[in-house]
């Protein structure tokens, strides 16, 4: 994704990022989305611009690599995730996978990661969506992924783990739901 924001920023228009990327336009509109979903842009009829998060996010850029965010950039992201997890769905996607860990934890640790794929599809309400092994198998792949890339869990073959910044969230994160249950209540 940060090679096509980085693109985006140098004003390129959605045909020349595809292009020069050699992506079709549904990778290159995905990779956008996933960034207005992650608050690094926002929608604005045709145009994608950046929040002042995105901004941001692209000035703490202290990597050679146009490919890979930083450490920086990854810890910022991380942080906007625990602060916000129900920003959008892909937020509250990526913190329901650590919640889904802790949960397990509590009956075996490490996690195997066939029961977290069950319990995660399941507690998600996916179970009616992702029918197919396929879906089922691309869903908590990728947001277990965006978990283990912004350092909320770590996987160790078929073991999955909390780490402590995964542990750290899910604190956040049950706050935060606490939070909204007692302002639904008001």
């Amino acid at each position: 994704m940060k090679s096509t924001l980085l693109l985006l920023d140098q004003r390129k228009t959605i045909n020349e990022i595809c292009q020069i990327e050699n992506k079709s336009r549904n990778t290159i509109y995905n990779r956008l989305i996933v960034a207005c979903l992650l608050g690094i842009l926002e929608k604005n009829k045709d145009n994608y611009i950046f929040t002042a998060f995105g901004r941001n996010l692209l000035l703490k850029d202290d990597s050679i690599s146009s490919e890979q965010f930083s450490e920086r950039q990854f810890i910022m992201l991380s942080d906007f995730v625990k602060e916000n997890p129900f920003y959008s769905q892909i937020t509250f996607s990526i913190m329901s996978v650590v919640d889904t860990i802790f949960i397990l934890s509590k009956a075996g640790y490490p996690v195997k990661y066939d029961i977290f794929k069950d319990f995660f599809i399941r507690s998600l309400g996916k179970d009616k969506t992702w029918i197919e092994g396929r879906s089922q198998h691309t869903g908590v792949y990728h947001f277990a992924n965006y978990a283990k890339e912004l350092g909320f869990i770590h996987q160790i073959d078929n073991n999955i783990f909390l780490t402590p910044c995964g542990i750290q969230a899910i604190l956040i994160f049950q706050l935060n739901r606490s939070i909204q249950l007692i302002k639904a209540r008001a």
